[in-house]
């Protein structure tokens, strides 16, 4: 049984104790928040470590890191639970932390503290724990940056350690970047992480606007991403206002059946989706569910894909997000063994499939593998 203590906004202990299972925090009362630690860890050689997530992990599973850690544990203060994950992670042991920054997350009721570790441990003696990561490597700091800007990256984290990224892009730019990281985010104040409906602190104006001079919003910077549970209550919501926009007039809340039907078939494999995310914002949404119905003889395997939920954000329409993520999940339908993917298009989609290679069949249309 692991406890955590639970804090307010003011980062203070409420006196309050949650038991975590799996995927709970989203049972964390409103305005309460659990303690996580994050450690970026830097060889004194100026190299970093990266870890690969465990695929049973209840978010972000099989995605690479640039940082150790985990949540804090009933008693435990900031600084004892970043020693105690960046031992139980790594087996690195270290009494040297530095705070790069404080950020409240929302939509995990988490508050976490972000750590820089620089140690000179043998490079071969990283120890990984049963459970949390699967591999590990040692990158030099053009490596740092190529992980950091690829889709392998967890977004959130990048952006949490955005201050050491810019340093270490200006040093490799041969600018210097000499400025000490200080505490808690660029301008000493706690930043705060939110979903969609909230303040982005990496897009001042969605795309497709102008700013307050009148010049256009730069180009959105885009990458594409596996849902996990944590962005499930983003996603539902975004799922509701898509069945809204599409007619649906019923008065039930959908929510709980959603939350029950996502856990379940994310769990067992047999629904999967991709996300349009810019920044920490979901842009857009994808979804497969897999289901099996006795093989036919355009369907030999029996395995059907059935696409759901492609909806893209009407500031972000036009620049081809649709598309990518329809290839994802038509790639996911074909690992799985699918032999053809189906969806009951609506008018705006049909010109989307048919160019994908969907044809009519009766009142939905499917994708021949």
């Amino acid at each position: 049984m692991e406890l955590w203590d639970l804090y307010d906004k003011n980062e203070q202990r409420t006196g309050e104790v949650f038991e975590r299972t799996h995927g709970s925090f989203f049972n964390i009362p409103e305005g309460r928040f659990h303690l996580v630690c994050d450690i970026l860890v830097q060889h004194m050689d100026g190299t970093y470590l990266l870890t690969k997530r465990h695929p049973g992990k209840d978010v972000y599973p099989g995605y690479w890191e640039a940082s150790a850690g985990g949540s804090a544990l009933q008693g435990e203060d900031p600084l004892t639970c970043a020693k105690r994950e960046l031992y139980e992670e790594t087996g690195i042991q270290s009494e040297n932390f530095e705070l790069v920054n404080k950020v409240f997350r929302d939509q995990s009721h988490s508050l976490l503290y972000c750590f820089l570790t620089v140690v000179d441990c043998p490079k071969d003696s990283v120890v990984l724990q049963e459970g949390e990561t699967v591999e590990y490597k040692w990158v030099d700091a053009q490596g740092l940056i190529e992980y950091a800007e690829s889709d392998l990256a967890i977004r959130t984290s990048v952006e949490r350690y955005k201050k050491i990224y810019d340093k270490v892009r200006a040093e490799l730019a041969g600018q210097g970047g000499g400025a000490d990281y200080g505490e808690a985010g660029a301008d000493g104040a706690n930043s705060r992480e939110t979903g969609v409906d909230g303040a982005d602190a990496n897009a001042a104006t969605d795309a497709g606007t102008e700013n307050a001079a009148g010049a256009a919003s730069p180009k959105p910077n885009v990458s594409y991403r596996k849902l996990t549970e944590v962005d499930l209550q983003e996603f539902i919501r975004i799922r509701i206002n898509q069945l809204r926009e599409e007619g649906a007039t019923q008065d039930i809340d959908l929510v709980p059946a959603l939350l029950d039907y996502y856990h379940r078939h994310m769990a067992d494999g047999t629904f999967v989706s991709w996300l349009a995310v810019d920044g920490d914002k979901i842009v857009g949404t994808s979804g497969m569910s897999f289901v099996e119905k006795p093989p036919y003889f355009s369907c030999p395997s029996g395995k059907i894909g059935l696409l759901s939920s492609m909806y893209t954000n009407p500031n972000y329409r036009r620049l081809g997000i649709a598309k990518q993520l329809l290839s994802h999940v038509v790639e996911e339908a074909r690992a799985f063994g699918c032999g053809c993917v189906q969806i009951t298009a609506s008018d705006m989609g049909v010109l989307l499939y048919t160019d994908f290679g969907f044809k009519k069949n009766g009142n939905f249309m499917q994708y021949n593998f």
